[in-house]
């Protein structure tokens, strides 16, 4: 999972850096998926900062499959980064 910095503020995602067996990818790829945004950030610098990993690259048997499967990653997702955000307000205010 990810969270994302653009110009104004963090925003949440999960990524996946790997070949997309399920679309039988080839070369390596990485796709960032931010959660409730829309817009086009295609052409811009943005900073992504790894913030843990979820589970290893898999291919699904049917996009539907994958789409179950991200839903479920995508509650991972914020789980984690809920624990990550909590764990660095507890170190800021108790030091």
């Amino acid at each position: 999972m990810v969270s994302l910095k653009d110009t104004v503020e963090w925003k949440r995602g999960m990524m996946n850096i790997g070949h997309r067996p399920t679309f039988n990818g080839e070369e390596v790829s990485v796709e960032v998926h931010l959660f409730d945004f829309s817009g086009n950030l295609y052409g811009q610098e943005l900073l992504v900062s790894l913030v843990g990993r979820i589970r290893d690259e898999r291919r699904f048997d049917s996009l539907e499959a994958l789409k179950e499967q991200l839903a479920r990653d995508r509650e991972s997702a914020n789980c984690l980064l809920d624990e990550a955000y909590k764990t660095d307000e507890d170190k800021i205010n108790n030091p």
